[in-house]
C-alpha cells in the first residue's frame, strides 16, 4: 500500500515536471516569435538593412521601446546608451553632445559638434534641433566610431539619427498627458507634458499626419539674494510637426516633413558657488556690500536649486525645419535616393547681473540666427548581390550671424556701472594706474560676428560577400569645406572702462579652405577658436544647472 502510494506520487510529479517543461518551452517560442517581430531596421549604412546585418557598432530603439522606457527626450537616452552622453548647463543653445568620452566640452556657436546630428536624414549644425521632446519617433540610431565616409563633416565621435514616423496607411491617432509636482527651490512646481497626433491616409496615394508636444513647468529655482531677486529656471515649450507622403507613381514617392519649436522662459539662470576662503567672499563682496554695491546672499549650497540673482536670465528659442525625402526605384533594381532640407533658429537671451556679484553693474543681450541649405543625392544598388555599392554627393550651406550687425548692443552699463568704489576695486585687481569703472554712462559694447561655411562631398562605398559569414567593405570620400569668419566688436564711448577693454579691438577676419580623401572615413577639421571673454574678477567659481 505505502509503495503503491509513493510511485504514485512519483508518477504525478514527473506528468508535472513534464507539463512545467512544456509550458516553458513553449513560452521560450513565443517569446523568440515575439523577438523576431520586433525586429528593428535601420538605415546605418545609408539603405534599409536589419539592425543584426549592420557590422558597425550600432544602438537602436523602437519609438515603442523608448515609450516604454520613459524616455522622454535625448538627455534620457543616456540611460539607455551608456556611450552617449547629453551636456547642457543651462538653455537648449548650449546642449552638446558626446559619444564614448568623444566631443567638445562647450557648444561653441562657430564650432559643429563631433558627433553629428541627423533628423530624418538631413544634417543639423546646431544640437537645439534634438534636445526637446521626442515625439512621433519612429526610431532612434547611434552609431559609436567615426562615420566620415557616409556622413561627412565632423562626425569623428559619431552619429545620432533620429527618424520619425510617416504618415500611416490606416487612420490612427493617440494623445499622452502628464502632470505632476516637482519639489524645487522655489517649493512646488507644477510640471504638465502632452504628446499626441493623428495620421492617416488623404486620398489613395496622399497620407498626412500632424503630431505635437507641449512642456510647461514652472519656476524649479528659488532665490535667496536680498534685496530682491527672482525665481527662475521654468520651461515654456511646444513643438508641431507636419508630414505628407505622396506615391507620386508606382516607383516615384515623395514625403515632406516641416516642423517647429518654440520656446520661451528663463531656462538659461544659472547658480554661482562662490569660494567661502576665496578673494570674492573674503574682499570684494563684503566691499561692495558696504557701499550698497551688491546684495546679500543667505545661500551658497550649489546643490538645493536656491541661488542668489537679481533678476533672471531670459531665452526665446524659434526653430524651424523642412525635410523632403525623395525615392525613384529604377527598373533594374537600383535606386536614386535624394535629400534636400532647410532649417533655421533665432536665439535670444538677456542676463542682467553678467558679473554675477548680485549688482546692476552690466547687462549682457545675445543673439543668435542661422540658416542652413543641404541636398544630397544617392544612386544604391538593389541589394543581396554579390557586391552591394553605393555612390552619392552632398552639398551644404549655413549662414551664422550673432548680434545684428552693430544696430543693438550686446553690453550694456547698469545703473551701478561707473560706482567709484567698483572702479577702485578694478584698478587694484587689474593693476592699471586710474580707477577702472566696468562702463561710463551711455557706454554700450557691442559685438558681432559672422560664419559662412560652404561644403561639398562625393563618397562611395561598396561591400563584398566573400561567403554567407565574412564580407569586406571599403569607401571612400572626397570634401573640400570653406569657412569664413569675421568678429567685429567695439564700444561706443572711448572712455576707458572694462568694457572698452576687453572689446575696443580690431575686427578679425579668418578664410580657410580644406580639401579631404578620405579613405578610412576618417576627417578632421581643425580651426581657430574665435572666443570672446569679459571675465571681472579673479576667483574660483563653478556654474552648476540652476
Amino acid at each position: 500500500m505505502r509503495s503503491s502510494f509513493f510511485a504514485r506520487v512519483r508518477d504525478t510529479t514527473q506528468l508535472v515536471t513534464v507539463v512545467l517543461g512544456a509550458l516553458g518551452a513553449l513560452a521560450n517560442v513565443a517569446q523568440a516569435q515575439e523577438q523576431a517581430l520586433e525586429e528593428i531596421t535601420v538605415t546605418a549604412q545609408k539603405r534599409e538593412q536589419s539592425l543584426q546585418d549592420v557590422p558597425m557598432a550600432v544602438s537602436a530603439l523602437s519609438g515603442d521601446a523608448l515609450a516604454q522606457a520613459g524616455i522622454q527626450n535625448v538627455a534620457d537616452l543616456s540611460r539607455r546608451v551608456p556611450a552617449l552622453d547629453v551636456q547642457s548647463n543651462s538653455s537648449a543653445i548650449s546642449a552638446n553632445f558626446r559619444m564614448r568620452r568623444v566631443g567638445a566640452l562647450g557648444s561653441i556657436p562657430t564650432f559643429e559638434s563631433p558627433v553629428g546630428l541627423f533628423i530624418d536624414g538631413a544634417f543639423r549644425s546646431r544640437a537645439i534641433f534634438g534636445t526637446g521632446e521626442l515625439f512621433d519617433i519612429e526610431r532612434i540610431e547611434i552609431l559609436r566610431g567615426p562615420q566620415s565616409t557616409l556622413y561627412g563633416k565632423n562626425t569623428t565621435a559619431g552619429v545620432l539619427g533620429i527618424y520619425t514616423s510617416a504618415p500611416s496607411e490606416q487612420f490612427t491617432g493617440g494623445a499622452e498627458l502628464s502632470a505632476g509636482l516637482l519639489d524645487g527651490g522655489a517649493g512646488s512646481a507644477l510640471q504638465t507634458r502632452f504628446k499626441g497626433g493623428v495620421s492617416g491616409p488623404l486620398t489613395e496615394s496622399l497620407r498626412g499626419s500632424l503630431s505635437a508636444s507641449l512642456a510647461d513647468v514652472e519656476d524649479t529655482q528659488g532665490e535667496a539674494v536680498s534685496p530682491g531677486g527672482e525665481d527662475s529656471n521654468d520651461t515654456s515649450r511646444y513643438s508641431v510637426r507636419g508630414q505628407l507622403s505622396l506615391d507620386v507613381a508606382e516607383a516615384l514617392s515623395l514625403r515632406l516633413i516641416a516642423g517647429i519649436v518654440r520656446q520661451d522662459d528663463k531656462q538659461s539662470t544659472s547658480d554661482v558657488f562662490i569660494d567661502p576662503a576665496g578673494p570674492l567672499a573674503t574682499v570684494i563682496l563684503p566691499t561692495f556690500r558696504a557701499a550698497g554695491v551688491s546684495g546679500t546672499c543667505a545661500d551658497n549650497d550649489p546643490r538645493n536649486r536656491i541661488a542668489c540673482t537679481r533678476a533672471a536670465a531670459g531665452s526665446k528659442l524659434d526653430a524651424s525645419e523642412v525635410t523632403l525625402l525623395g525615392s525613384y526605384a529604377l527598373s533594374n533594381g537600383w535606386t536614386i535616393s535624394s535629400v534636400t532640407s532647410w532649417d533655421s533658429y533665432d536665439f535670444e537671451s538677456s542676463q542682467n547681473d553678467v558679473m554675477q556679484v548680485m549688482a546692476p553693474l552690466m547687462t549682457f543681450l545675445d543673439s543668435q540666427d542661422s540658416e542652413s541649405l543641404q541636398q544630397e543625392l544617392r544612386l544604391s544598388s538593389a541589394g543581396g548581390t554579390k557586391v552591394d555599392w553605393l555612390v552619392g554627393a552632398f552639398l551644404y550651406n549655413n549662414q551664422f550671424d550673432r548680434g545684428d550687425g552693430g544696430n543693438t548692443p550686446t553690453f550694456r552699463a547698469d545703473s551701478l556701472g561707473a560706482n567709484p568704489v567698483v572702479a577702485a576695486v578694478n584698478q587694484q585687481l587689474f593693476r592699471v594706474p586710474f580707477p577702472l569703472p566696468v562702463a561710463v554712462a551711455g557706454q554700450e559694447g557691442f559685438l558681432d560676428s559672422t560664419l559662412e561655411t560652404d561644403y561639398v562631398g562625393v563618397f562611395g562605398q561598396a561591400t563584398w560577400k566573400i561567403t554567407d559569414a565574412f564580407s569586406l567593405t571599403g569607401g571612400l570620400r572626397w570634401q573640400q569645406e570653406d569657412k569664413q569668419a569675421s568678429i567685429r566688436q567695439f564700444a561706443n564711448i572711448a572712455s576707458p572702462s572694462l568694457q572698452r577693454r576687453d572689446l575696443d579691438r580690431d575686427a578679425t577676419v579668418v578664410d580657410r579652405r580644406r580639401h579631404d580623401a578620405v579613405p578610412d572615413g576618417r576627417s578632421r577639421l581643425q580651426g581657430r577658436r574665435l572666443q570672446h571673454g569679459l571675465r571681472a574678477f579673479a576667483d574660483r567659481a563653478t556654474r552648476v544647472r540652476g
